[in-house]
């Protein structure tokens, strides 16, 4: 561990939400939760669309284990979330382990104002909306922060949910240069008090 002080505080303030909250989990910091990174990460393939020169964008990056696990082969990871105690947790986290290229924000996805673009954006269950909700988002979030030729993992809440997540899809495939690539389901053992829902994720390129 780089710093042991950010850890500790990070697992108080990880424990203050208590032990049915933690929604991400991750080995390199012996944090149990709902949904285990590393498994995750290998299930989407990320290792074969990561690497030195990749700059990442997570919106609803929650604690944001999946970004620091990105950040292990990234150029530079940056996370967003609209809440701030899991920001919180974010920033110790990564102090902790000593990702110098992982960078988080507390605010809406649709503020952020990074002038950036992204080989890699992770919506990972974040758009549970109306269709023209989606619309509105679909540009302002993934159109506008593709970088040409980037990737999008687009991953579904769980598939019982009122989300339309296939016509989501087809909406960024149709309407905003997108095509689809691979697509496959996931369903993670947890040490969750609740069992993981079955998604559905589609890895979406841009033109």
């Amino acid at each position: 561990m780089e710093d042991t002080a950010a850890y500790h505080r990070m697992r108080e303030l990880l424990e203050d939400q208590g032990p049915n909250k933690i929604y991400q989990a991750w080995k390199r910091l012996d944090v149990l939760g709902q949904r285990p990174t590393e498994e995750r990460f290998r299930i989407y393939g990320l290792d074969h669309l990561i690497g030195p020169e990749t700059a990442v964008l997570d919106l609803g990056c929650n604690v944001g284990f999946m970004s620091l696990k990105c950040a292990e082969r990234a150029r530079v990871v940056h996370g967003v979330d609209r809440y701030a105690h899991w920001i919180e947790i974010a920033r110790l986290a990564a102090v902790a382990v000593g990702a110098e290229n992982a960078f988080f924000w507390n605010c809406q996805a649709e503020g952020f104002g990074e002038p950036a673009q992204y080989e890699l954006i992770l919506s990972l269950s974040f758009h549970h909306w109306s269709e023209d909700g989606f619309r509105h988002r679909a540009k302002t979030l993934y159109e506008r922060f593709i970088a040409p030729g980037g990737h999008l993992l687009f991953e579904s809440h769980k598939l019982s949910a009122r989300e339309p997540f296939e016509e989501y899809s087809k909406i960024l495939q149709d309407d905003h240069g997108f095509e689809l690539v691979e697509s496959g389901t996931i369903n993670c053992a947890t040490t969750y008090p609740r069992p993981n829902p079955l998604r559905k994720w589609h890895l979406l390129k841009s033109e």
